[in-house]
């Protein structure tokens, strides 16, 4: 049971990050620096938010960081119809995720000690 809830923890995170990643990807048709700022700034953010909220609810800290990373890349392949041409946006939002999910865990650790 607490591999469904997992699973479907982590189903609904990467369903989320995908659909905001679509939403901010869609900036780069305005003319501006609207999309550099959301592919460099936002979706980083926004990946490392997930990843900690789903470790939180129980989600493996080693799968919960993927989904982040894969939403920026399949957004932008869902928006423009090709594979970015730079790797650094996915790149970053990998680490932040990786920074994120790593959060999560050690505050289920601290949280199980303060209980047990």
């Amino acid at each position: 049971m607490r591999m469904l809830k997992g699973l479907l923890i982590w189903l609904l995170q990467a369903g989320l990050t995908l659909l905001a990643f679509v939403l901010l990807t869609l900036l780069i048709w305005l003319t501006g620096p609207w999309y550099e700022l959301a592919a460099w700034a936002a979706m980083p953010l926004l990946g490392a938010a997930s990843a900690y909220w789903a470790t939180r609810r129980g989600v493996n800290n080693y799968i919960a960081w993927l989904a982040p990373p894969l939403g920026v890349f399949f957004a932008h392949y869902i928006v423009t119809g090709y594979t970015p041409t730079s790797a650094g946006p996915t790149l970053l939002t990998a680490l932040l995720a990786i920074v994120g999910a790593a959060a999560g865990y050690v505050r289920n650790e601290r949280k199980n000690e303060a209980e047990g």
